[in-house]
């Protein structure tokens, strides 16, 4: 039986053939159906090209599959390199650019490429995070406090599939080792100089059935050891992955840099350069002012409705602060009756909530029965558009605050307001108001601190699956 990276391969090839065949035999492109021997040779150079490219950018490789955005990007990362193969080959022949062919296939290869590759993604996420699912067993190799938070991090992330199977501590022997569940038990814990022996690290993965090992604590291993290390698990199969000491920061922010041998990480500064912002900037506009015309009908059917309720105005215009600390009112569809603002002490202290920095509680009794819908849907945030579209708040960032709102935890404040606020952001697809305010200020902070395009980009499609779920929604 063929096993997902094969399936997933081969559902690649039929998406390129298929989309390059109909785009051949549809378009009525003059360059391409001239004759037809120069449409066979088309079609098959651009299938072989495409095959090709994505098997050179490792696009089905079992070790990025279900794991995130990196294997959709190296299927956009071959296309692109497509498209410019053949504009050299355009250019070198002569041959006038066929724009309809190549439109047609790259739409239906690429689309049904993407396809697979989602369809890919839900069974493995289903099968790893089912009771007794397919994982990848790791052998934690390093100190104590690292392989804890190690530890922690895989067990908090079930979908991407990881489990700790055993851990070996570089000052002890390898009978310490951790059960399957992940729990640490130390049998030896002397304050030694690190033993690192890599024909032992070798024959405990392999007791253990691991898969990969992972060195928590790369300063306390030798770069001779780490390189004997490589090769002692290559002839087993047995991966190799180093945890770097910059935790906290996100892989787009991160560039590696050769010195005479030795490998420099190179963290960029955090929020977004003046040009990044420009690229952000019209993303929004342009995505907001397309969703204002195209959602205007469900704009108008839900003012009718609030409206209808109690009598009451259909927007609420809160104060809030957006980037620099530039104040200005944030449009919602009113959720609350008119009198909420008076009843926030009284509600607060109901709730049992006085004292929390963010407070929302999901029996809140001055929601309205429309409001509550609108909430559960967040369909009560989309008229937020319209502070997108001026250029107030953008599609992805930080949740937009009030004034003073945060200041209890230090240094919060000033670094979120480096970036604009969104109508929907990392800790809203992580948990939304079931999550703690610690996390919520970690999540934004986060987000402050590595923004890049990638990210925005999967919180937007994380978001449409969150609120289509409809977790944490009050």
């Amino acid at each position: 039986m063929l096993d997902n990276s094969a399936k997933v391969q081969a559902a690649e090839i039929l998406s390129v053939l298929g989309g390059t065949a109909f785009a051949v035999a549809v378009s009525s492109d003059v360059a391409v159906h001239h004759h037809t021997w120069v449409r066979v040779v088309f079609g098959v150079g651009m299938v072989a090209a495409w095959v090709v490219l994505l098997a050179a950018q490792k696009s089905t490789d079992t070790k990025i599959l279900g794991r995130g955005f990196e294997e959709f990007k190296r299927v956009l990362l071959a296309t692109g390199k497509l498209l410019g193969l053949v504009a050299i080959v355009l250019l070198v022949t002569g041959s006038p650019l066929p724009r309809q062919t190549l439109l047609i296939a790259i739409a239906s290869g690429l689309g049904g490429c993407l396809l697979a590759h989602v369809l890919s993604t839900v069974v493995l996420v289903r099968q790893r995070t089912r009771p007794g699912g397919r994982r990848t067993r790791l052998l934690l190799v390093g100190t104590r406090p690292e392989a804890d938070r190690v530890a922690a991090a895989v067990s908090s992330d079930a979908r991407a599939g990881y489990e700790v199977s055993a851990f070996h501590a570089l000052a002890a022997r390898s009978n310490e080792f951790a059960s399957a569940s992940g729990g640490l038990d130390l049998c030896d814990d002397r304050p030694e100089d690190p033993v690192v022996d890599t024909a032992e690290i070798t024959e405990l993965a392999r007791a253990h059935q691991a898969q990969s090992v992972v060195i928590t604590s790369a300063d306390r291993i030798s770069d001779e050891c780490l390189r004997d290390l490589r090769w002692a698990l290559h002839p087993h199969g047995i991966d190799l992955m180093v945890v770097p000491g910059v935790a906290g920061i996100a892989q787009p922010k991160l560039s590696l840099e050769r010195l005479s041998g030795l490998s420099l990480l190179r963290v960029d500064e955090p929020g977004y350069s003046s040009l990044s912002a420009l690229a952000k900037a019209l993303f929004d506009r342009v995505l907001s002012v397309a969703l204002l015309a195209l959602l205007s009908p469900l704009f108008l059917a839900i003012a009718v409705a609030v409206k209808a309720e109690d009598g009451g105005p259909v927007f609420y215009r809160p104060a809030r602060v957006g980037r620099r600390g530039e104040p200005f009112r944030m449009w919602k569809f009113r959720s609350m009756h008119p009198d909420a603002e008076a009843r926030l002490t009284e509600v607060r202290a109901l709730s049992g909530k006085s004292d929390d920095a963010f407070y929302k509680w999901a029996g809140d009794p001055r929601i309205t029965r429309i409001g509550r819908v609108l909430r559960r849907t967040s369909l009560d945030e989309l008229p937020q558009l319209i502070n997108v579209a001026v250029g107030e708040m953008s599609l992805i960032g930080p949740r937009p605050m009030v004034d003073g709102e945060g200041a209890e935890f230090p240094g919060f404040v000033q670094r979120r307001l480096l970036v604009k606020p969104g109508m929907t952001g990392l800790w809203q697809v992580s948990g939304r108001s079931d999550i703690s305010e610690q996390d919520r200020v970690r999540l934004d902070l986060y987000y402050v601190e590595n923004w890049s395009m990638d990210q925005d980009l999967r919180i937007l499609a994380r978001t449409a699956v969150t609120v289509a779920r409809g977790h944490g929604a009050y």
